[in-house]
């Protein structure tokens, strides 16, 4: 008799063969728990993924809805390879929010406690170790997990440790936190350390995570809990007021050096056990090398099986493979990972290990609803084995914010070269369509508007569209010599000095400086035509996949600079630019763009012409620390002796400022300590990313948030400057002090000056880190760009990231000689561009000698304005100093203006140097 389906999980199945957010195809239910269904999907570019959808009545209870997105982004934070991180968040057409995770093959170790039995001391050792390199990382970040326990460590196929389930993680600064509402169990009873167990939240810190460490290796050893007991409240008691037994009074088989490690992990007093993660990690490593003589990064982990191929079953059958009576999604109510085990092989009957009580009840096996984000959740520690009935798993984790690392493997699987953006497809190589002969027939066909003639299908391509228009000289669009590059920027936008229209100028200005210096690039052959460089330039504020396609698809060009936004890197990158082979130049700032891979052997296909954001970090640090704090405490009457300072942190709810966030978290020092120390002290604010168009409620309503809280001093991660006018809008009037500002870039819009023209004192309170403008080619690049466009741009200010881009790209192309002109193929040329070769900036005084040098076969050392361009060729990445900016007041009939202070901090020496003195 076949078990009836339960309303939530056919409500979950009923998703199967829909679509999320346009992207996510939903191909099959992988489990469904009391909080959330997750299922097996695939991305519009076929990536496989798991998604776990929330469910669309718990989306009303904020507390519940926060916890469940919040579970991402902590794990994204900690920054290491072991922590499972978030691809992507967002709401289904039904409301329901969900999150985008990577899929991961392989068991819990808990599944492979209950497949294998005790696991060898050896192995113990190796895991642990790598589960505190990874709790080390996360407390270096103030994030303290709260739940470790083995079905929360996942072992892949390829033998790597994976730390899941951040959803009850605690960061020491974070407002609100759900540990203090009253009656709120957090953890699992027989993993967690006396203070857990008896609600001392204050108290939880990183020896919580060290005492459930040593309680999971001690399961793994022996197979049996700390504290054993019927009930889960008996668990709690008994953790709350036994101490721990000892590792030897349970088994005779383990060393006495690593008995040693593990006892004194789960002292009963947090002052008696290792004084943190990284203490016990090399007390770890010192047992291994006393039991087993050697390193223990000489030893390795037997991978956890793999899982066989997928094969797609029929609806009826997805939700209950186990058997009449077993629910194969009973246990999903809580962990932010699907984990499906692979077959048991010759599984060990466990009867020596009792169920852990927290899981066990008498009710029936279906999920239930929790209603809010308090309740406990609902853990599945080492139920019965079942060797009757093998059960097959498949992992479901969170990956990087760098969306694209999976990547790698379909571009070292794919079947042929990569393909070549001037190339045809498969189909239509097969079978030509007769059609245009030259640019010139398309252009008449087009009504004399730009169009091209692509000569591989014959098939005319209208250059311009609803999106995109032409930059190119007079014939260049008729010229069959013409090399055409993509670009993709805000361009449309009323500002003239915002950045996605400086962005177009800068572009327009580099191709009119081979235009009129040498009418183009050299002939690819002797006695061959000029080749004009042209461009056709999209707009992608509105819909930036519309017109990528546009560029990549059609007009097949070989490379493209841009962006708006980092995100929009990160996901046309997988989806469309690296499939297809097109270099990307992109002028953004989140650091997970230098995480897109390349396969061994194949060139990067995305370089960065600009900084990382998170590169600035080190010097907002130390201004913070060595001027601004010391400044607000000698300020007579602002501080009492010993008093804190209170900073905010206004972060731009977008990759790259949760990057220069992340970092930031991790690398301030305020009052002494770091942030997690600081507690109410440090707050940030996460304002939603609007764009170059101020949507001012939104910019208001933050600043009024931050104006509340009063913080002594306001950072900035990824906000532009045009928002302190409207923190200044807000604040009190008749507050004790008024806020300082530490930006992360020196941006300056007109409604700042503005502000300072009307508020002298206001520029006093503000400090800029923004890149050195000091080098020659920013100078010329800055002379050369005010006298062709209006208004001007100041050294404070430039936007010259897309003029060192397309100065790569021309070059690169001169390097190539006579080649096809391709993404991959420019790639390969950049490191001709590097150091050693003939130091040359970027500028028409610079092209005839690098055209010089890279037809004769040498290199060049080319210098941009905005960077060195001292590429990383692994990481498509250049590091540049940094200089501390103040806003000079404006002389008569003139407006402030920015300018430097004096101090540099130097990326060689990591220090700051020089004097602050602004006017």
């Amino acid at each position: 008799m076949s078990r009836p389906v339960p309303p939530i999980e056919a409500r979950a199945a009923a998703r199967v063969g829909t679509t999320l957010d346009g992207k996510y195809r939903i191909l099959r239910v992988l489990g469904v728990g009391g909080m959330a269904a997750v299922y097996l999907g695939v991305h519009r570019n076929g990536h496989r993924v798991a998604i776990k959808v929330l469910h669309p009545e718990l989306c009303v209870h904020e507390d519940v809805r926060a916890r469940f997105v919040r579970e991402g982004y902590v794990a994204n934070a900690v920054g290491h390879a072991g922590a499972v991180q978030v691809l992507d968040d967002d709401v289904a057409e039904d409301g329901a929010a969900f999150l985008v995770m990577e899929m991961l093959e392989g068991e819990s170790l808990g599944a492979r406690l209950r497949r294998l039995g005790p696991r060898p001391c050896r192995e113990v050792l190796v895991m642990g170790h790598k589960l505190l390199d990874v709790l080390a990382a996360a407390h270096d970040k103030g994030i303290v997990h709260r739940d470790i326990k083995p079905e929360n460590l996942f072992l892949t196929s390829a033998g790597a440790l994976k730390v899941l389930d951040f959803g009850i993680a605690r960061i020491r600064h974070e407002p609100g936190s759900m540990a203090t509402h009253a009656g709120v169990r957090l953890g699992t009873p027989a993993f967690m350390p006396p203070e857990q167990a008896l609600g001392r939240w204050e108290q939880v810190d990183g020896r919580a995570d060290v005492w459930a460490s040593g309680a999971t290796m001690f399961t793994l050893l022996t197979g049996r809990v700390v504290h054993e007991a019927e009930t889960a409240e008996e668990s709690i008691v008994r953790v709350a007021t036994q101490p721990a037994r000892s590792l030897a009074d349970v088994t005779k088989d383990v060393p006495a050096e690593i008995v040693a490690v593990v006892d004194r992990a789960l002292r009963f007093s947090r002052d008696d056990r290792w004084p943190n993660a990284r203490a016990m990690q090399e007390a770890i490593e010192q047992a291994h090398a006393a039991v087993y003589g050697e390193s223990i990064s000489s030893a390795s982990i037997e991978p956890a099986l793999a899982p066989p191929a997928e094969v797609e079953s029929p609806a009826s059958d997805r939700l209950s493979r186990d058997g009449e009576g077993a629910s194969s999604v009973a246990t999903l109510d809580q962990p932010s990972v699907a984990t499906l085990d692979p077959p048991s092989v010759a599984p060990t009957p466990l009867d020596t290990i009792p169920p852990d009580p927290s899981a066990m009840s008498t009710k029936p096996a279906t999920p239930t609803i929790h209603p809010t984000a308090g309740d406990a959740p609902a853990p599945d520690e080492l139920p019965p084995a079942r060797p009757d009935r093998p059960r097959r798993r498949l992992a479901v984790g969170l990956l990087a914010m760098a969306t694209l690392a999976t990547l790698v493997g379909a571009w070292i699987s794919r079947p042929a070269p990569v393909a070549q953006p001037s190339a045809p497809s498969a189909s239509v190589a097969a079978a030509p369509r007769p059609g245009c002969a030259d640019h010139q027939a398309c252009v008449a066909a087009n009504g004399g508007k730009p169009a091209l003639c692509r000569k591989d299908d014959g098939v005319c391509v209208a250059l311009e569209t609803e999106d995109c228009r032409v930059l190119a000289g007079p014939g260049d669009v008729e010229n069959e010599g013409t090399i055409w590059f993509g670009a993709m920027y805000p361009f449309r936008l009323p500002d003239p000095t915002a950045f996605g229209p400086r962005a177009a100028n800068a572009v327009d200005l580099a191709r009119r400086d081979f235009a009129e210096t040498t009418g183009g690039l050299p002939p690819a052959r002797p006695g061959g035509p000029r080749r004009p460089l042209a461009v056709v330039l999209c707009d992608d504020a509105t819909n930036a996949t519309r017109a990528a396609e546009h560029l990549v698809n059609e007009v097949r060009v070989p490379a493209i600079l841009g962006f708006a936004r980092s995100k929009e890197v990160l996901d046309l990158a997988s989806a469309l630019f690296l499939p297809k082979g097109v270099l990307t130049l992109a002028a953004n700032t989140a650091s997970a763009l230098r995480d897109i891979p390349h396969a061994p052997g194949e060139p990067r296909l995305v370089w960065r012409v600009t900084v990382s954001g998170d590169m600035a970090v080190p010097a907002v640090r130390d201004v913070l620390a060595e001027v601004m704090e010391p400044e607000l405490r000698r300020a007579p009457g602002l501080l009492g002796p010993g008093a804190p300072i209170r900073v905010a942190l206004a972060r731009v709810g977008n990759p790259s400022g949760q990057s220069i966030a992340d970092h930031l978290v991790g690398a301030l020092r305020i009052n002494g300590r770091n942030v997690t120390e600081n507690g109410s002290d440090f707050r940030m604010f996460v304002i939603p990313d609007v764009g170059d168009v101020t949507e001012e409620a939104i910019l208001s309503r933050a600043a009024a948030e931050i104006a509340a809280y009063q913080p002594h001093v306001i950072l900035s991660a990824g906000m532009e400057p045009n928002f302190i006018p409207s923190i200044e809008r807000a604040w009190p009037t008749g507050a004790r002090h008024l806020p300082r500002y530490l930006w992360d870039t020196m941006l300056v819009h007109a409604d700042l000056l503005d502000l300072v023209q009307e508020h002298p004192e206001a520029r006093r309170r503000m400090l800029f880190v923004d890149t050195v403008d000091e080098n020659a080619a920013a100078a010329k690049y800055l002379a050369r760009y005010n006298e062709v466009f209006s208004p001007p741009q100041t050294a404070g200010s430039l936007t010259s990231a897309p003029y060192d881009a397309f100065y790569l790209l021309a070059y690169a192309t001169v390097a190539l000689g006579d080649a096809k002109v391709t993404g991959p193929a420019l790639a390969r040329m950049i490191p001709r561009l590097l150091s050693p070769g003939e130091h040359l900036d970027v500028g028409p005084g610079g092209i005839y000698p690098a055209l010089y040098a890279l037809t004769s076969g040498r290199n060049v050392d080319l210098d941009g304005a905005q960077t060195s361009l001292d590429f990383d060729v692994e990481t498509g990445d250049a590091t540049a100093d940094y200089a501390v900016w103040c806003v000079a007041p404006g002389g008569p009939g003139q407006k402030p203006r920015p300018i430097r202070s004096g101090m540099t901090f130097r990326a060689r020496s990591r220090k700051l140097e020089g004097t602050l003195t602004c006017p």
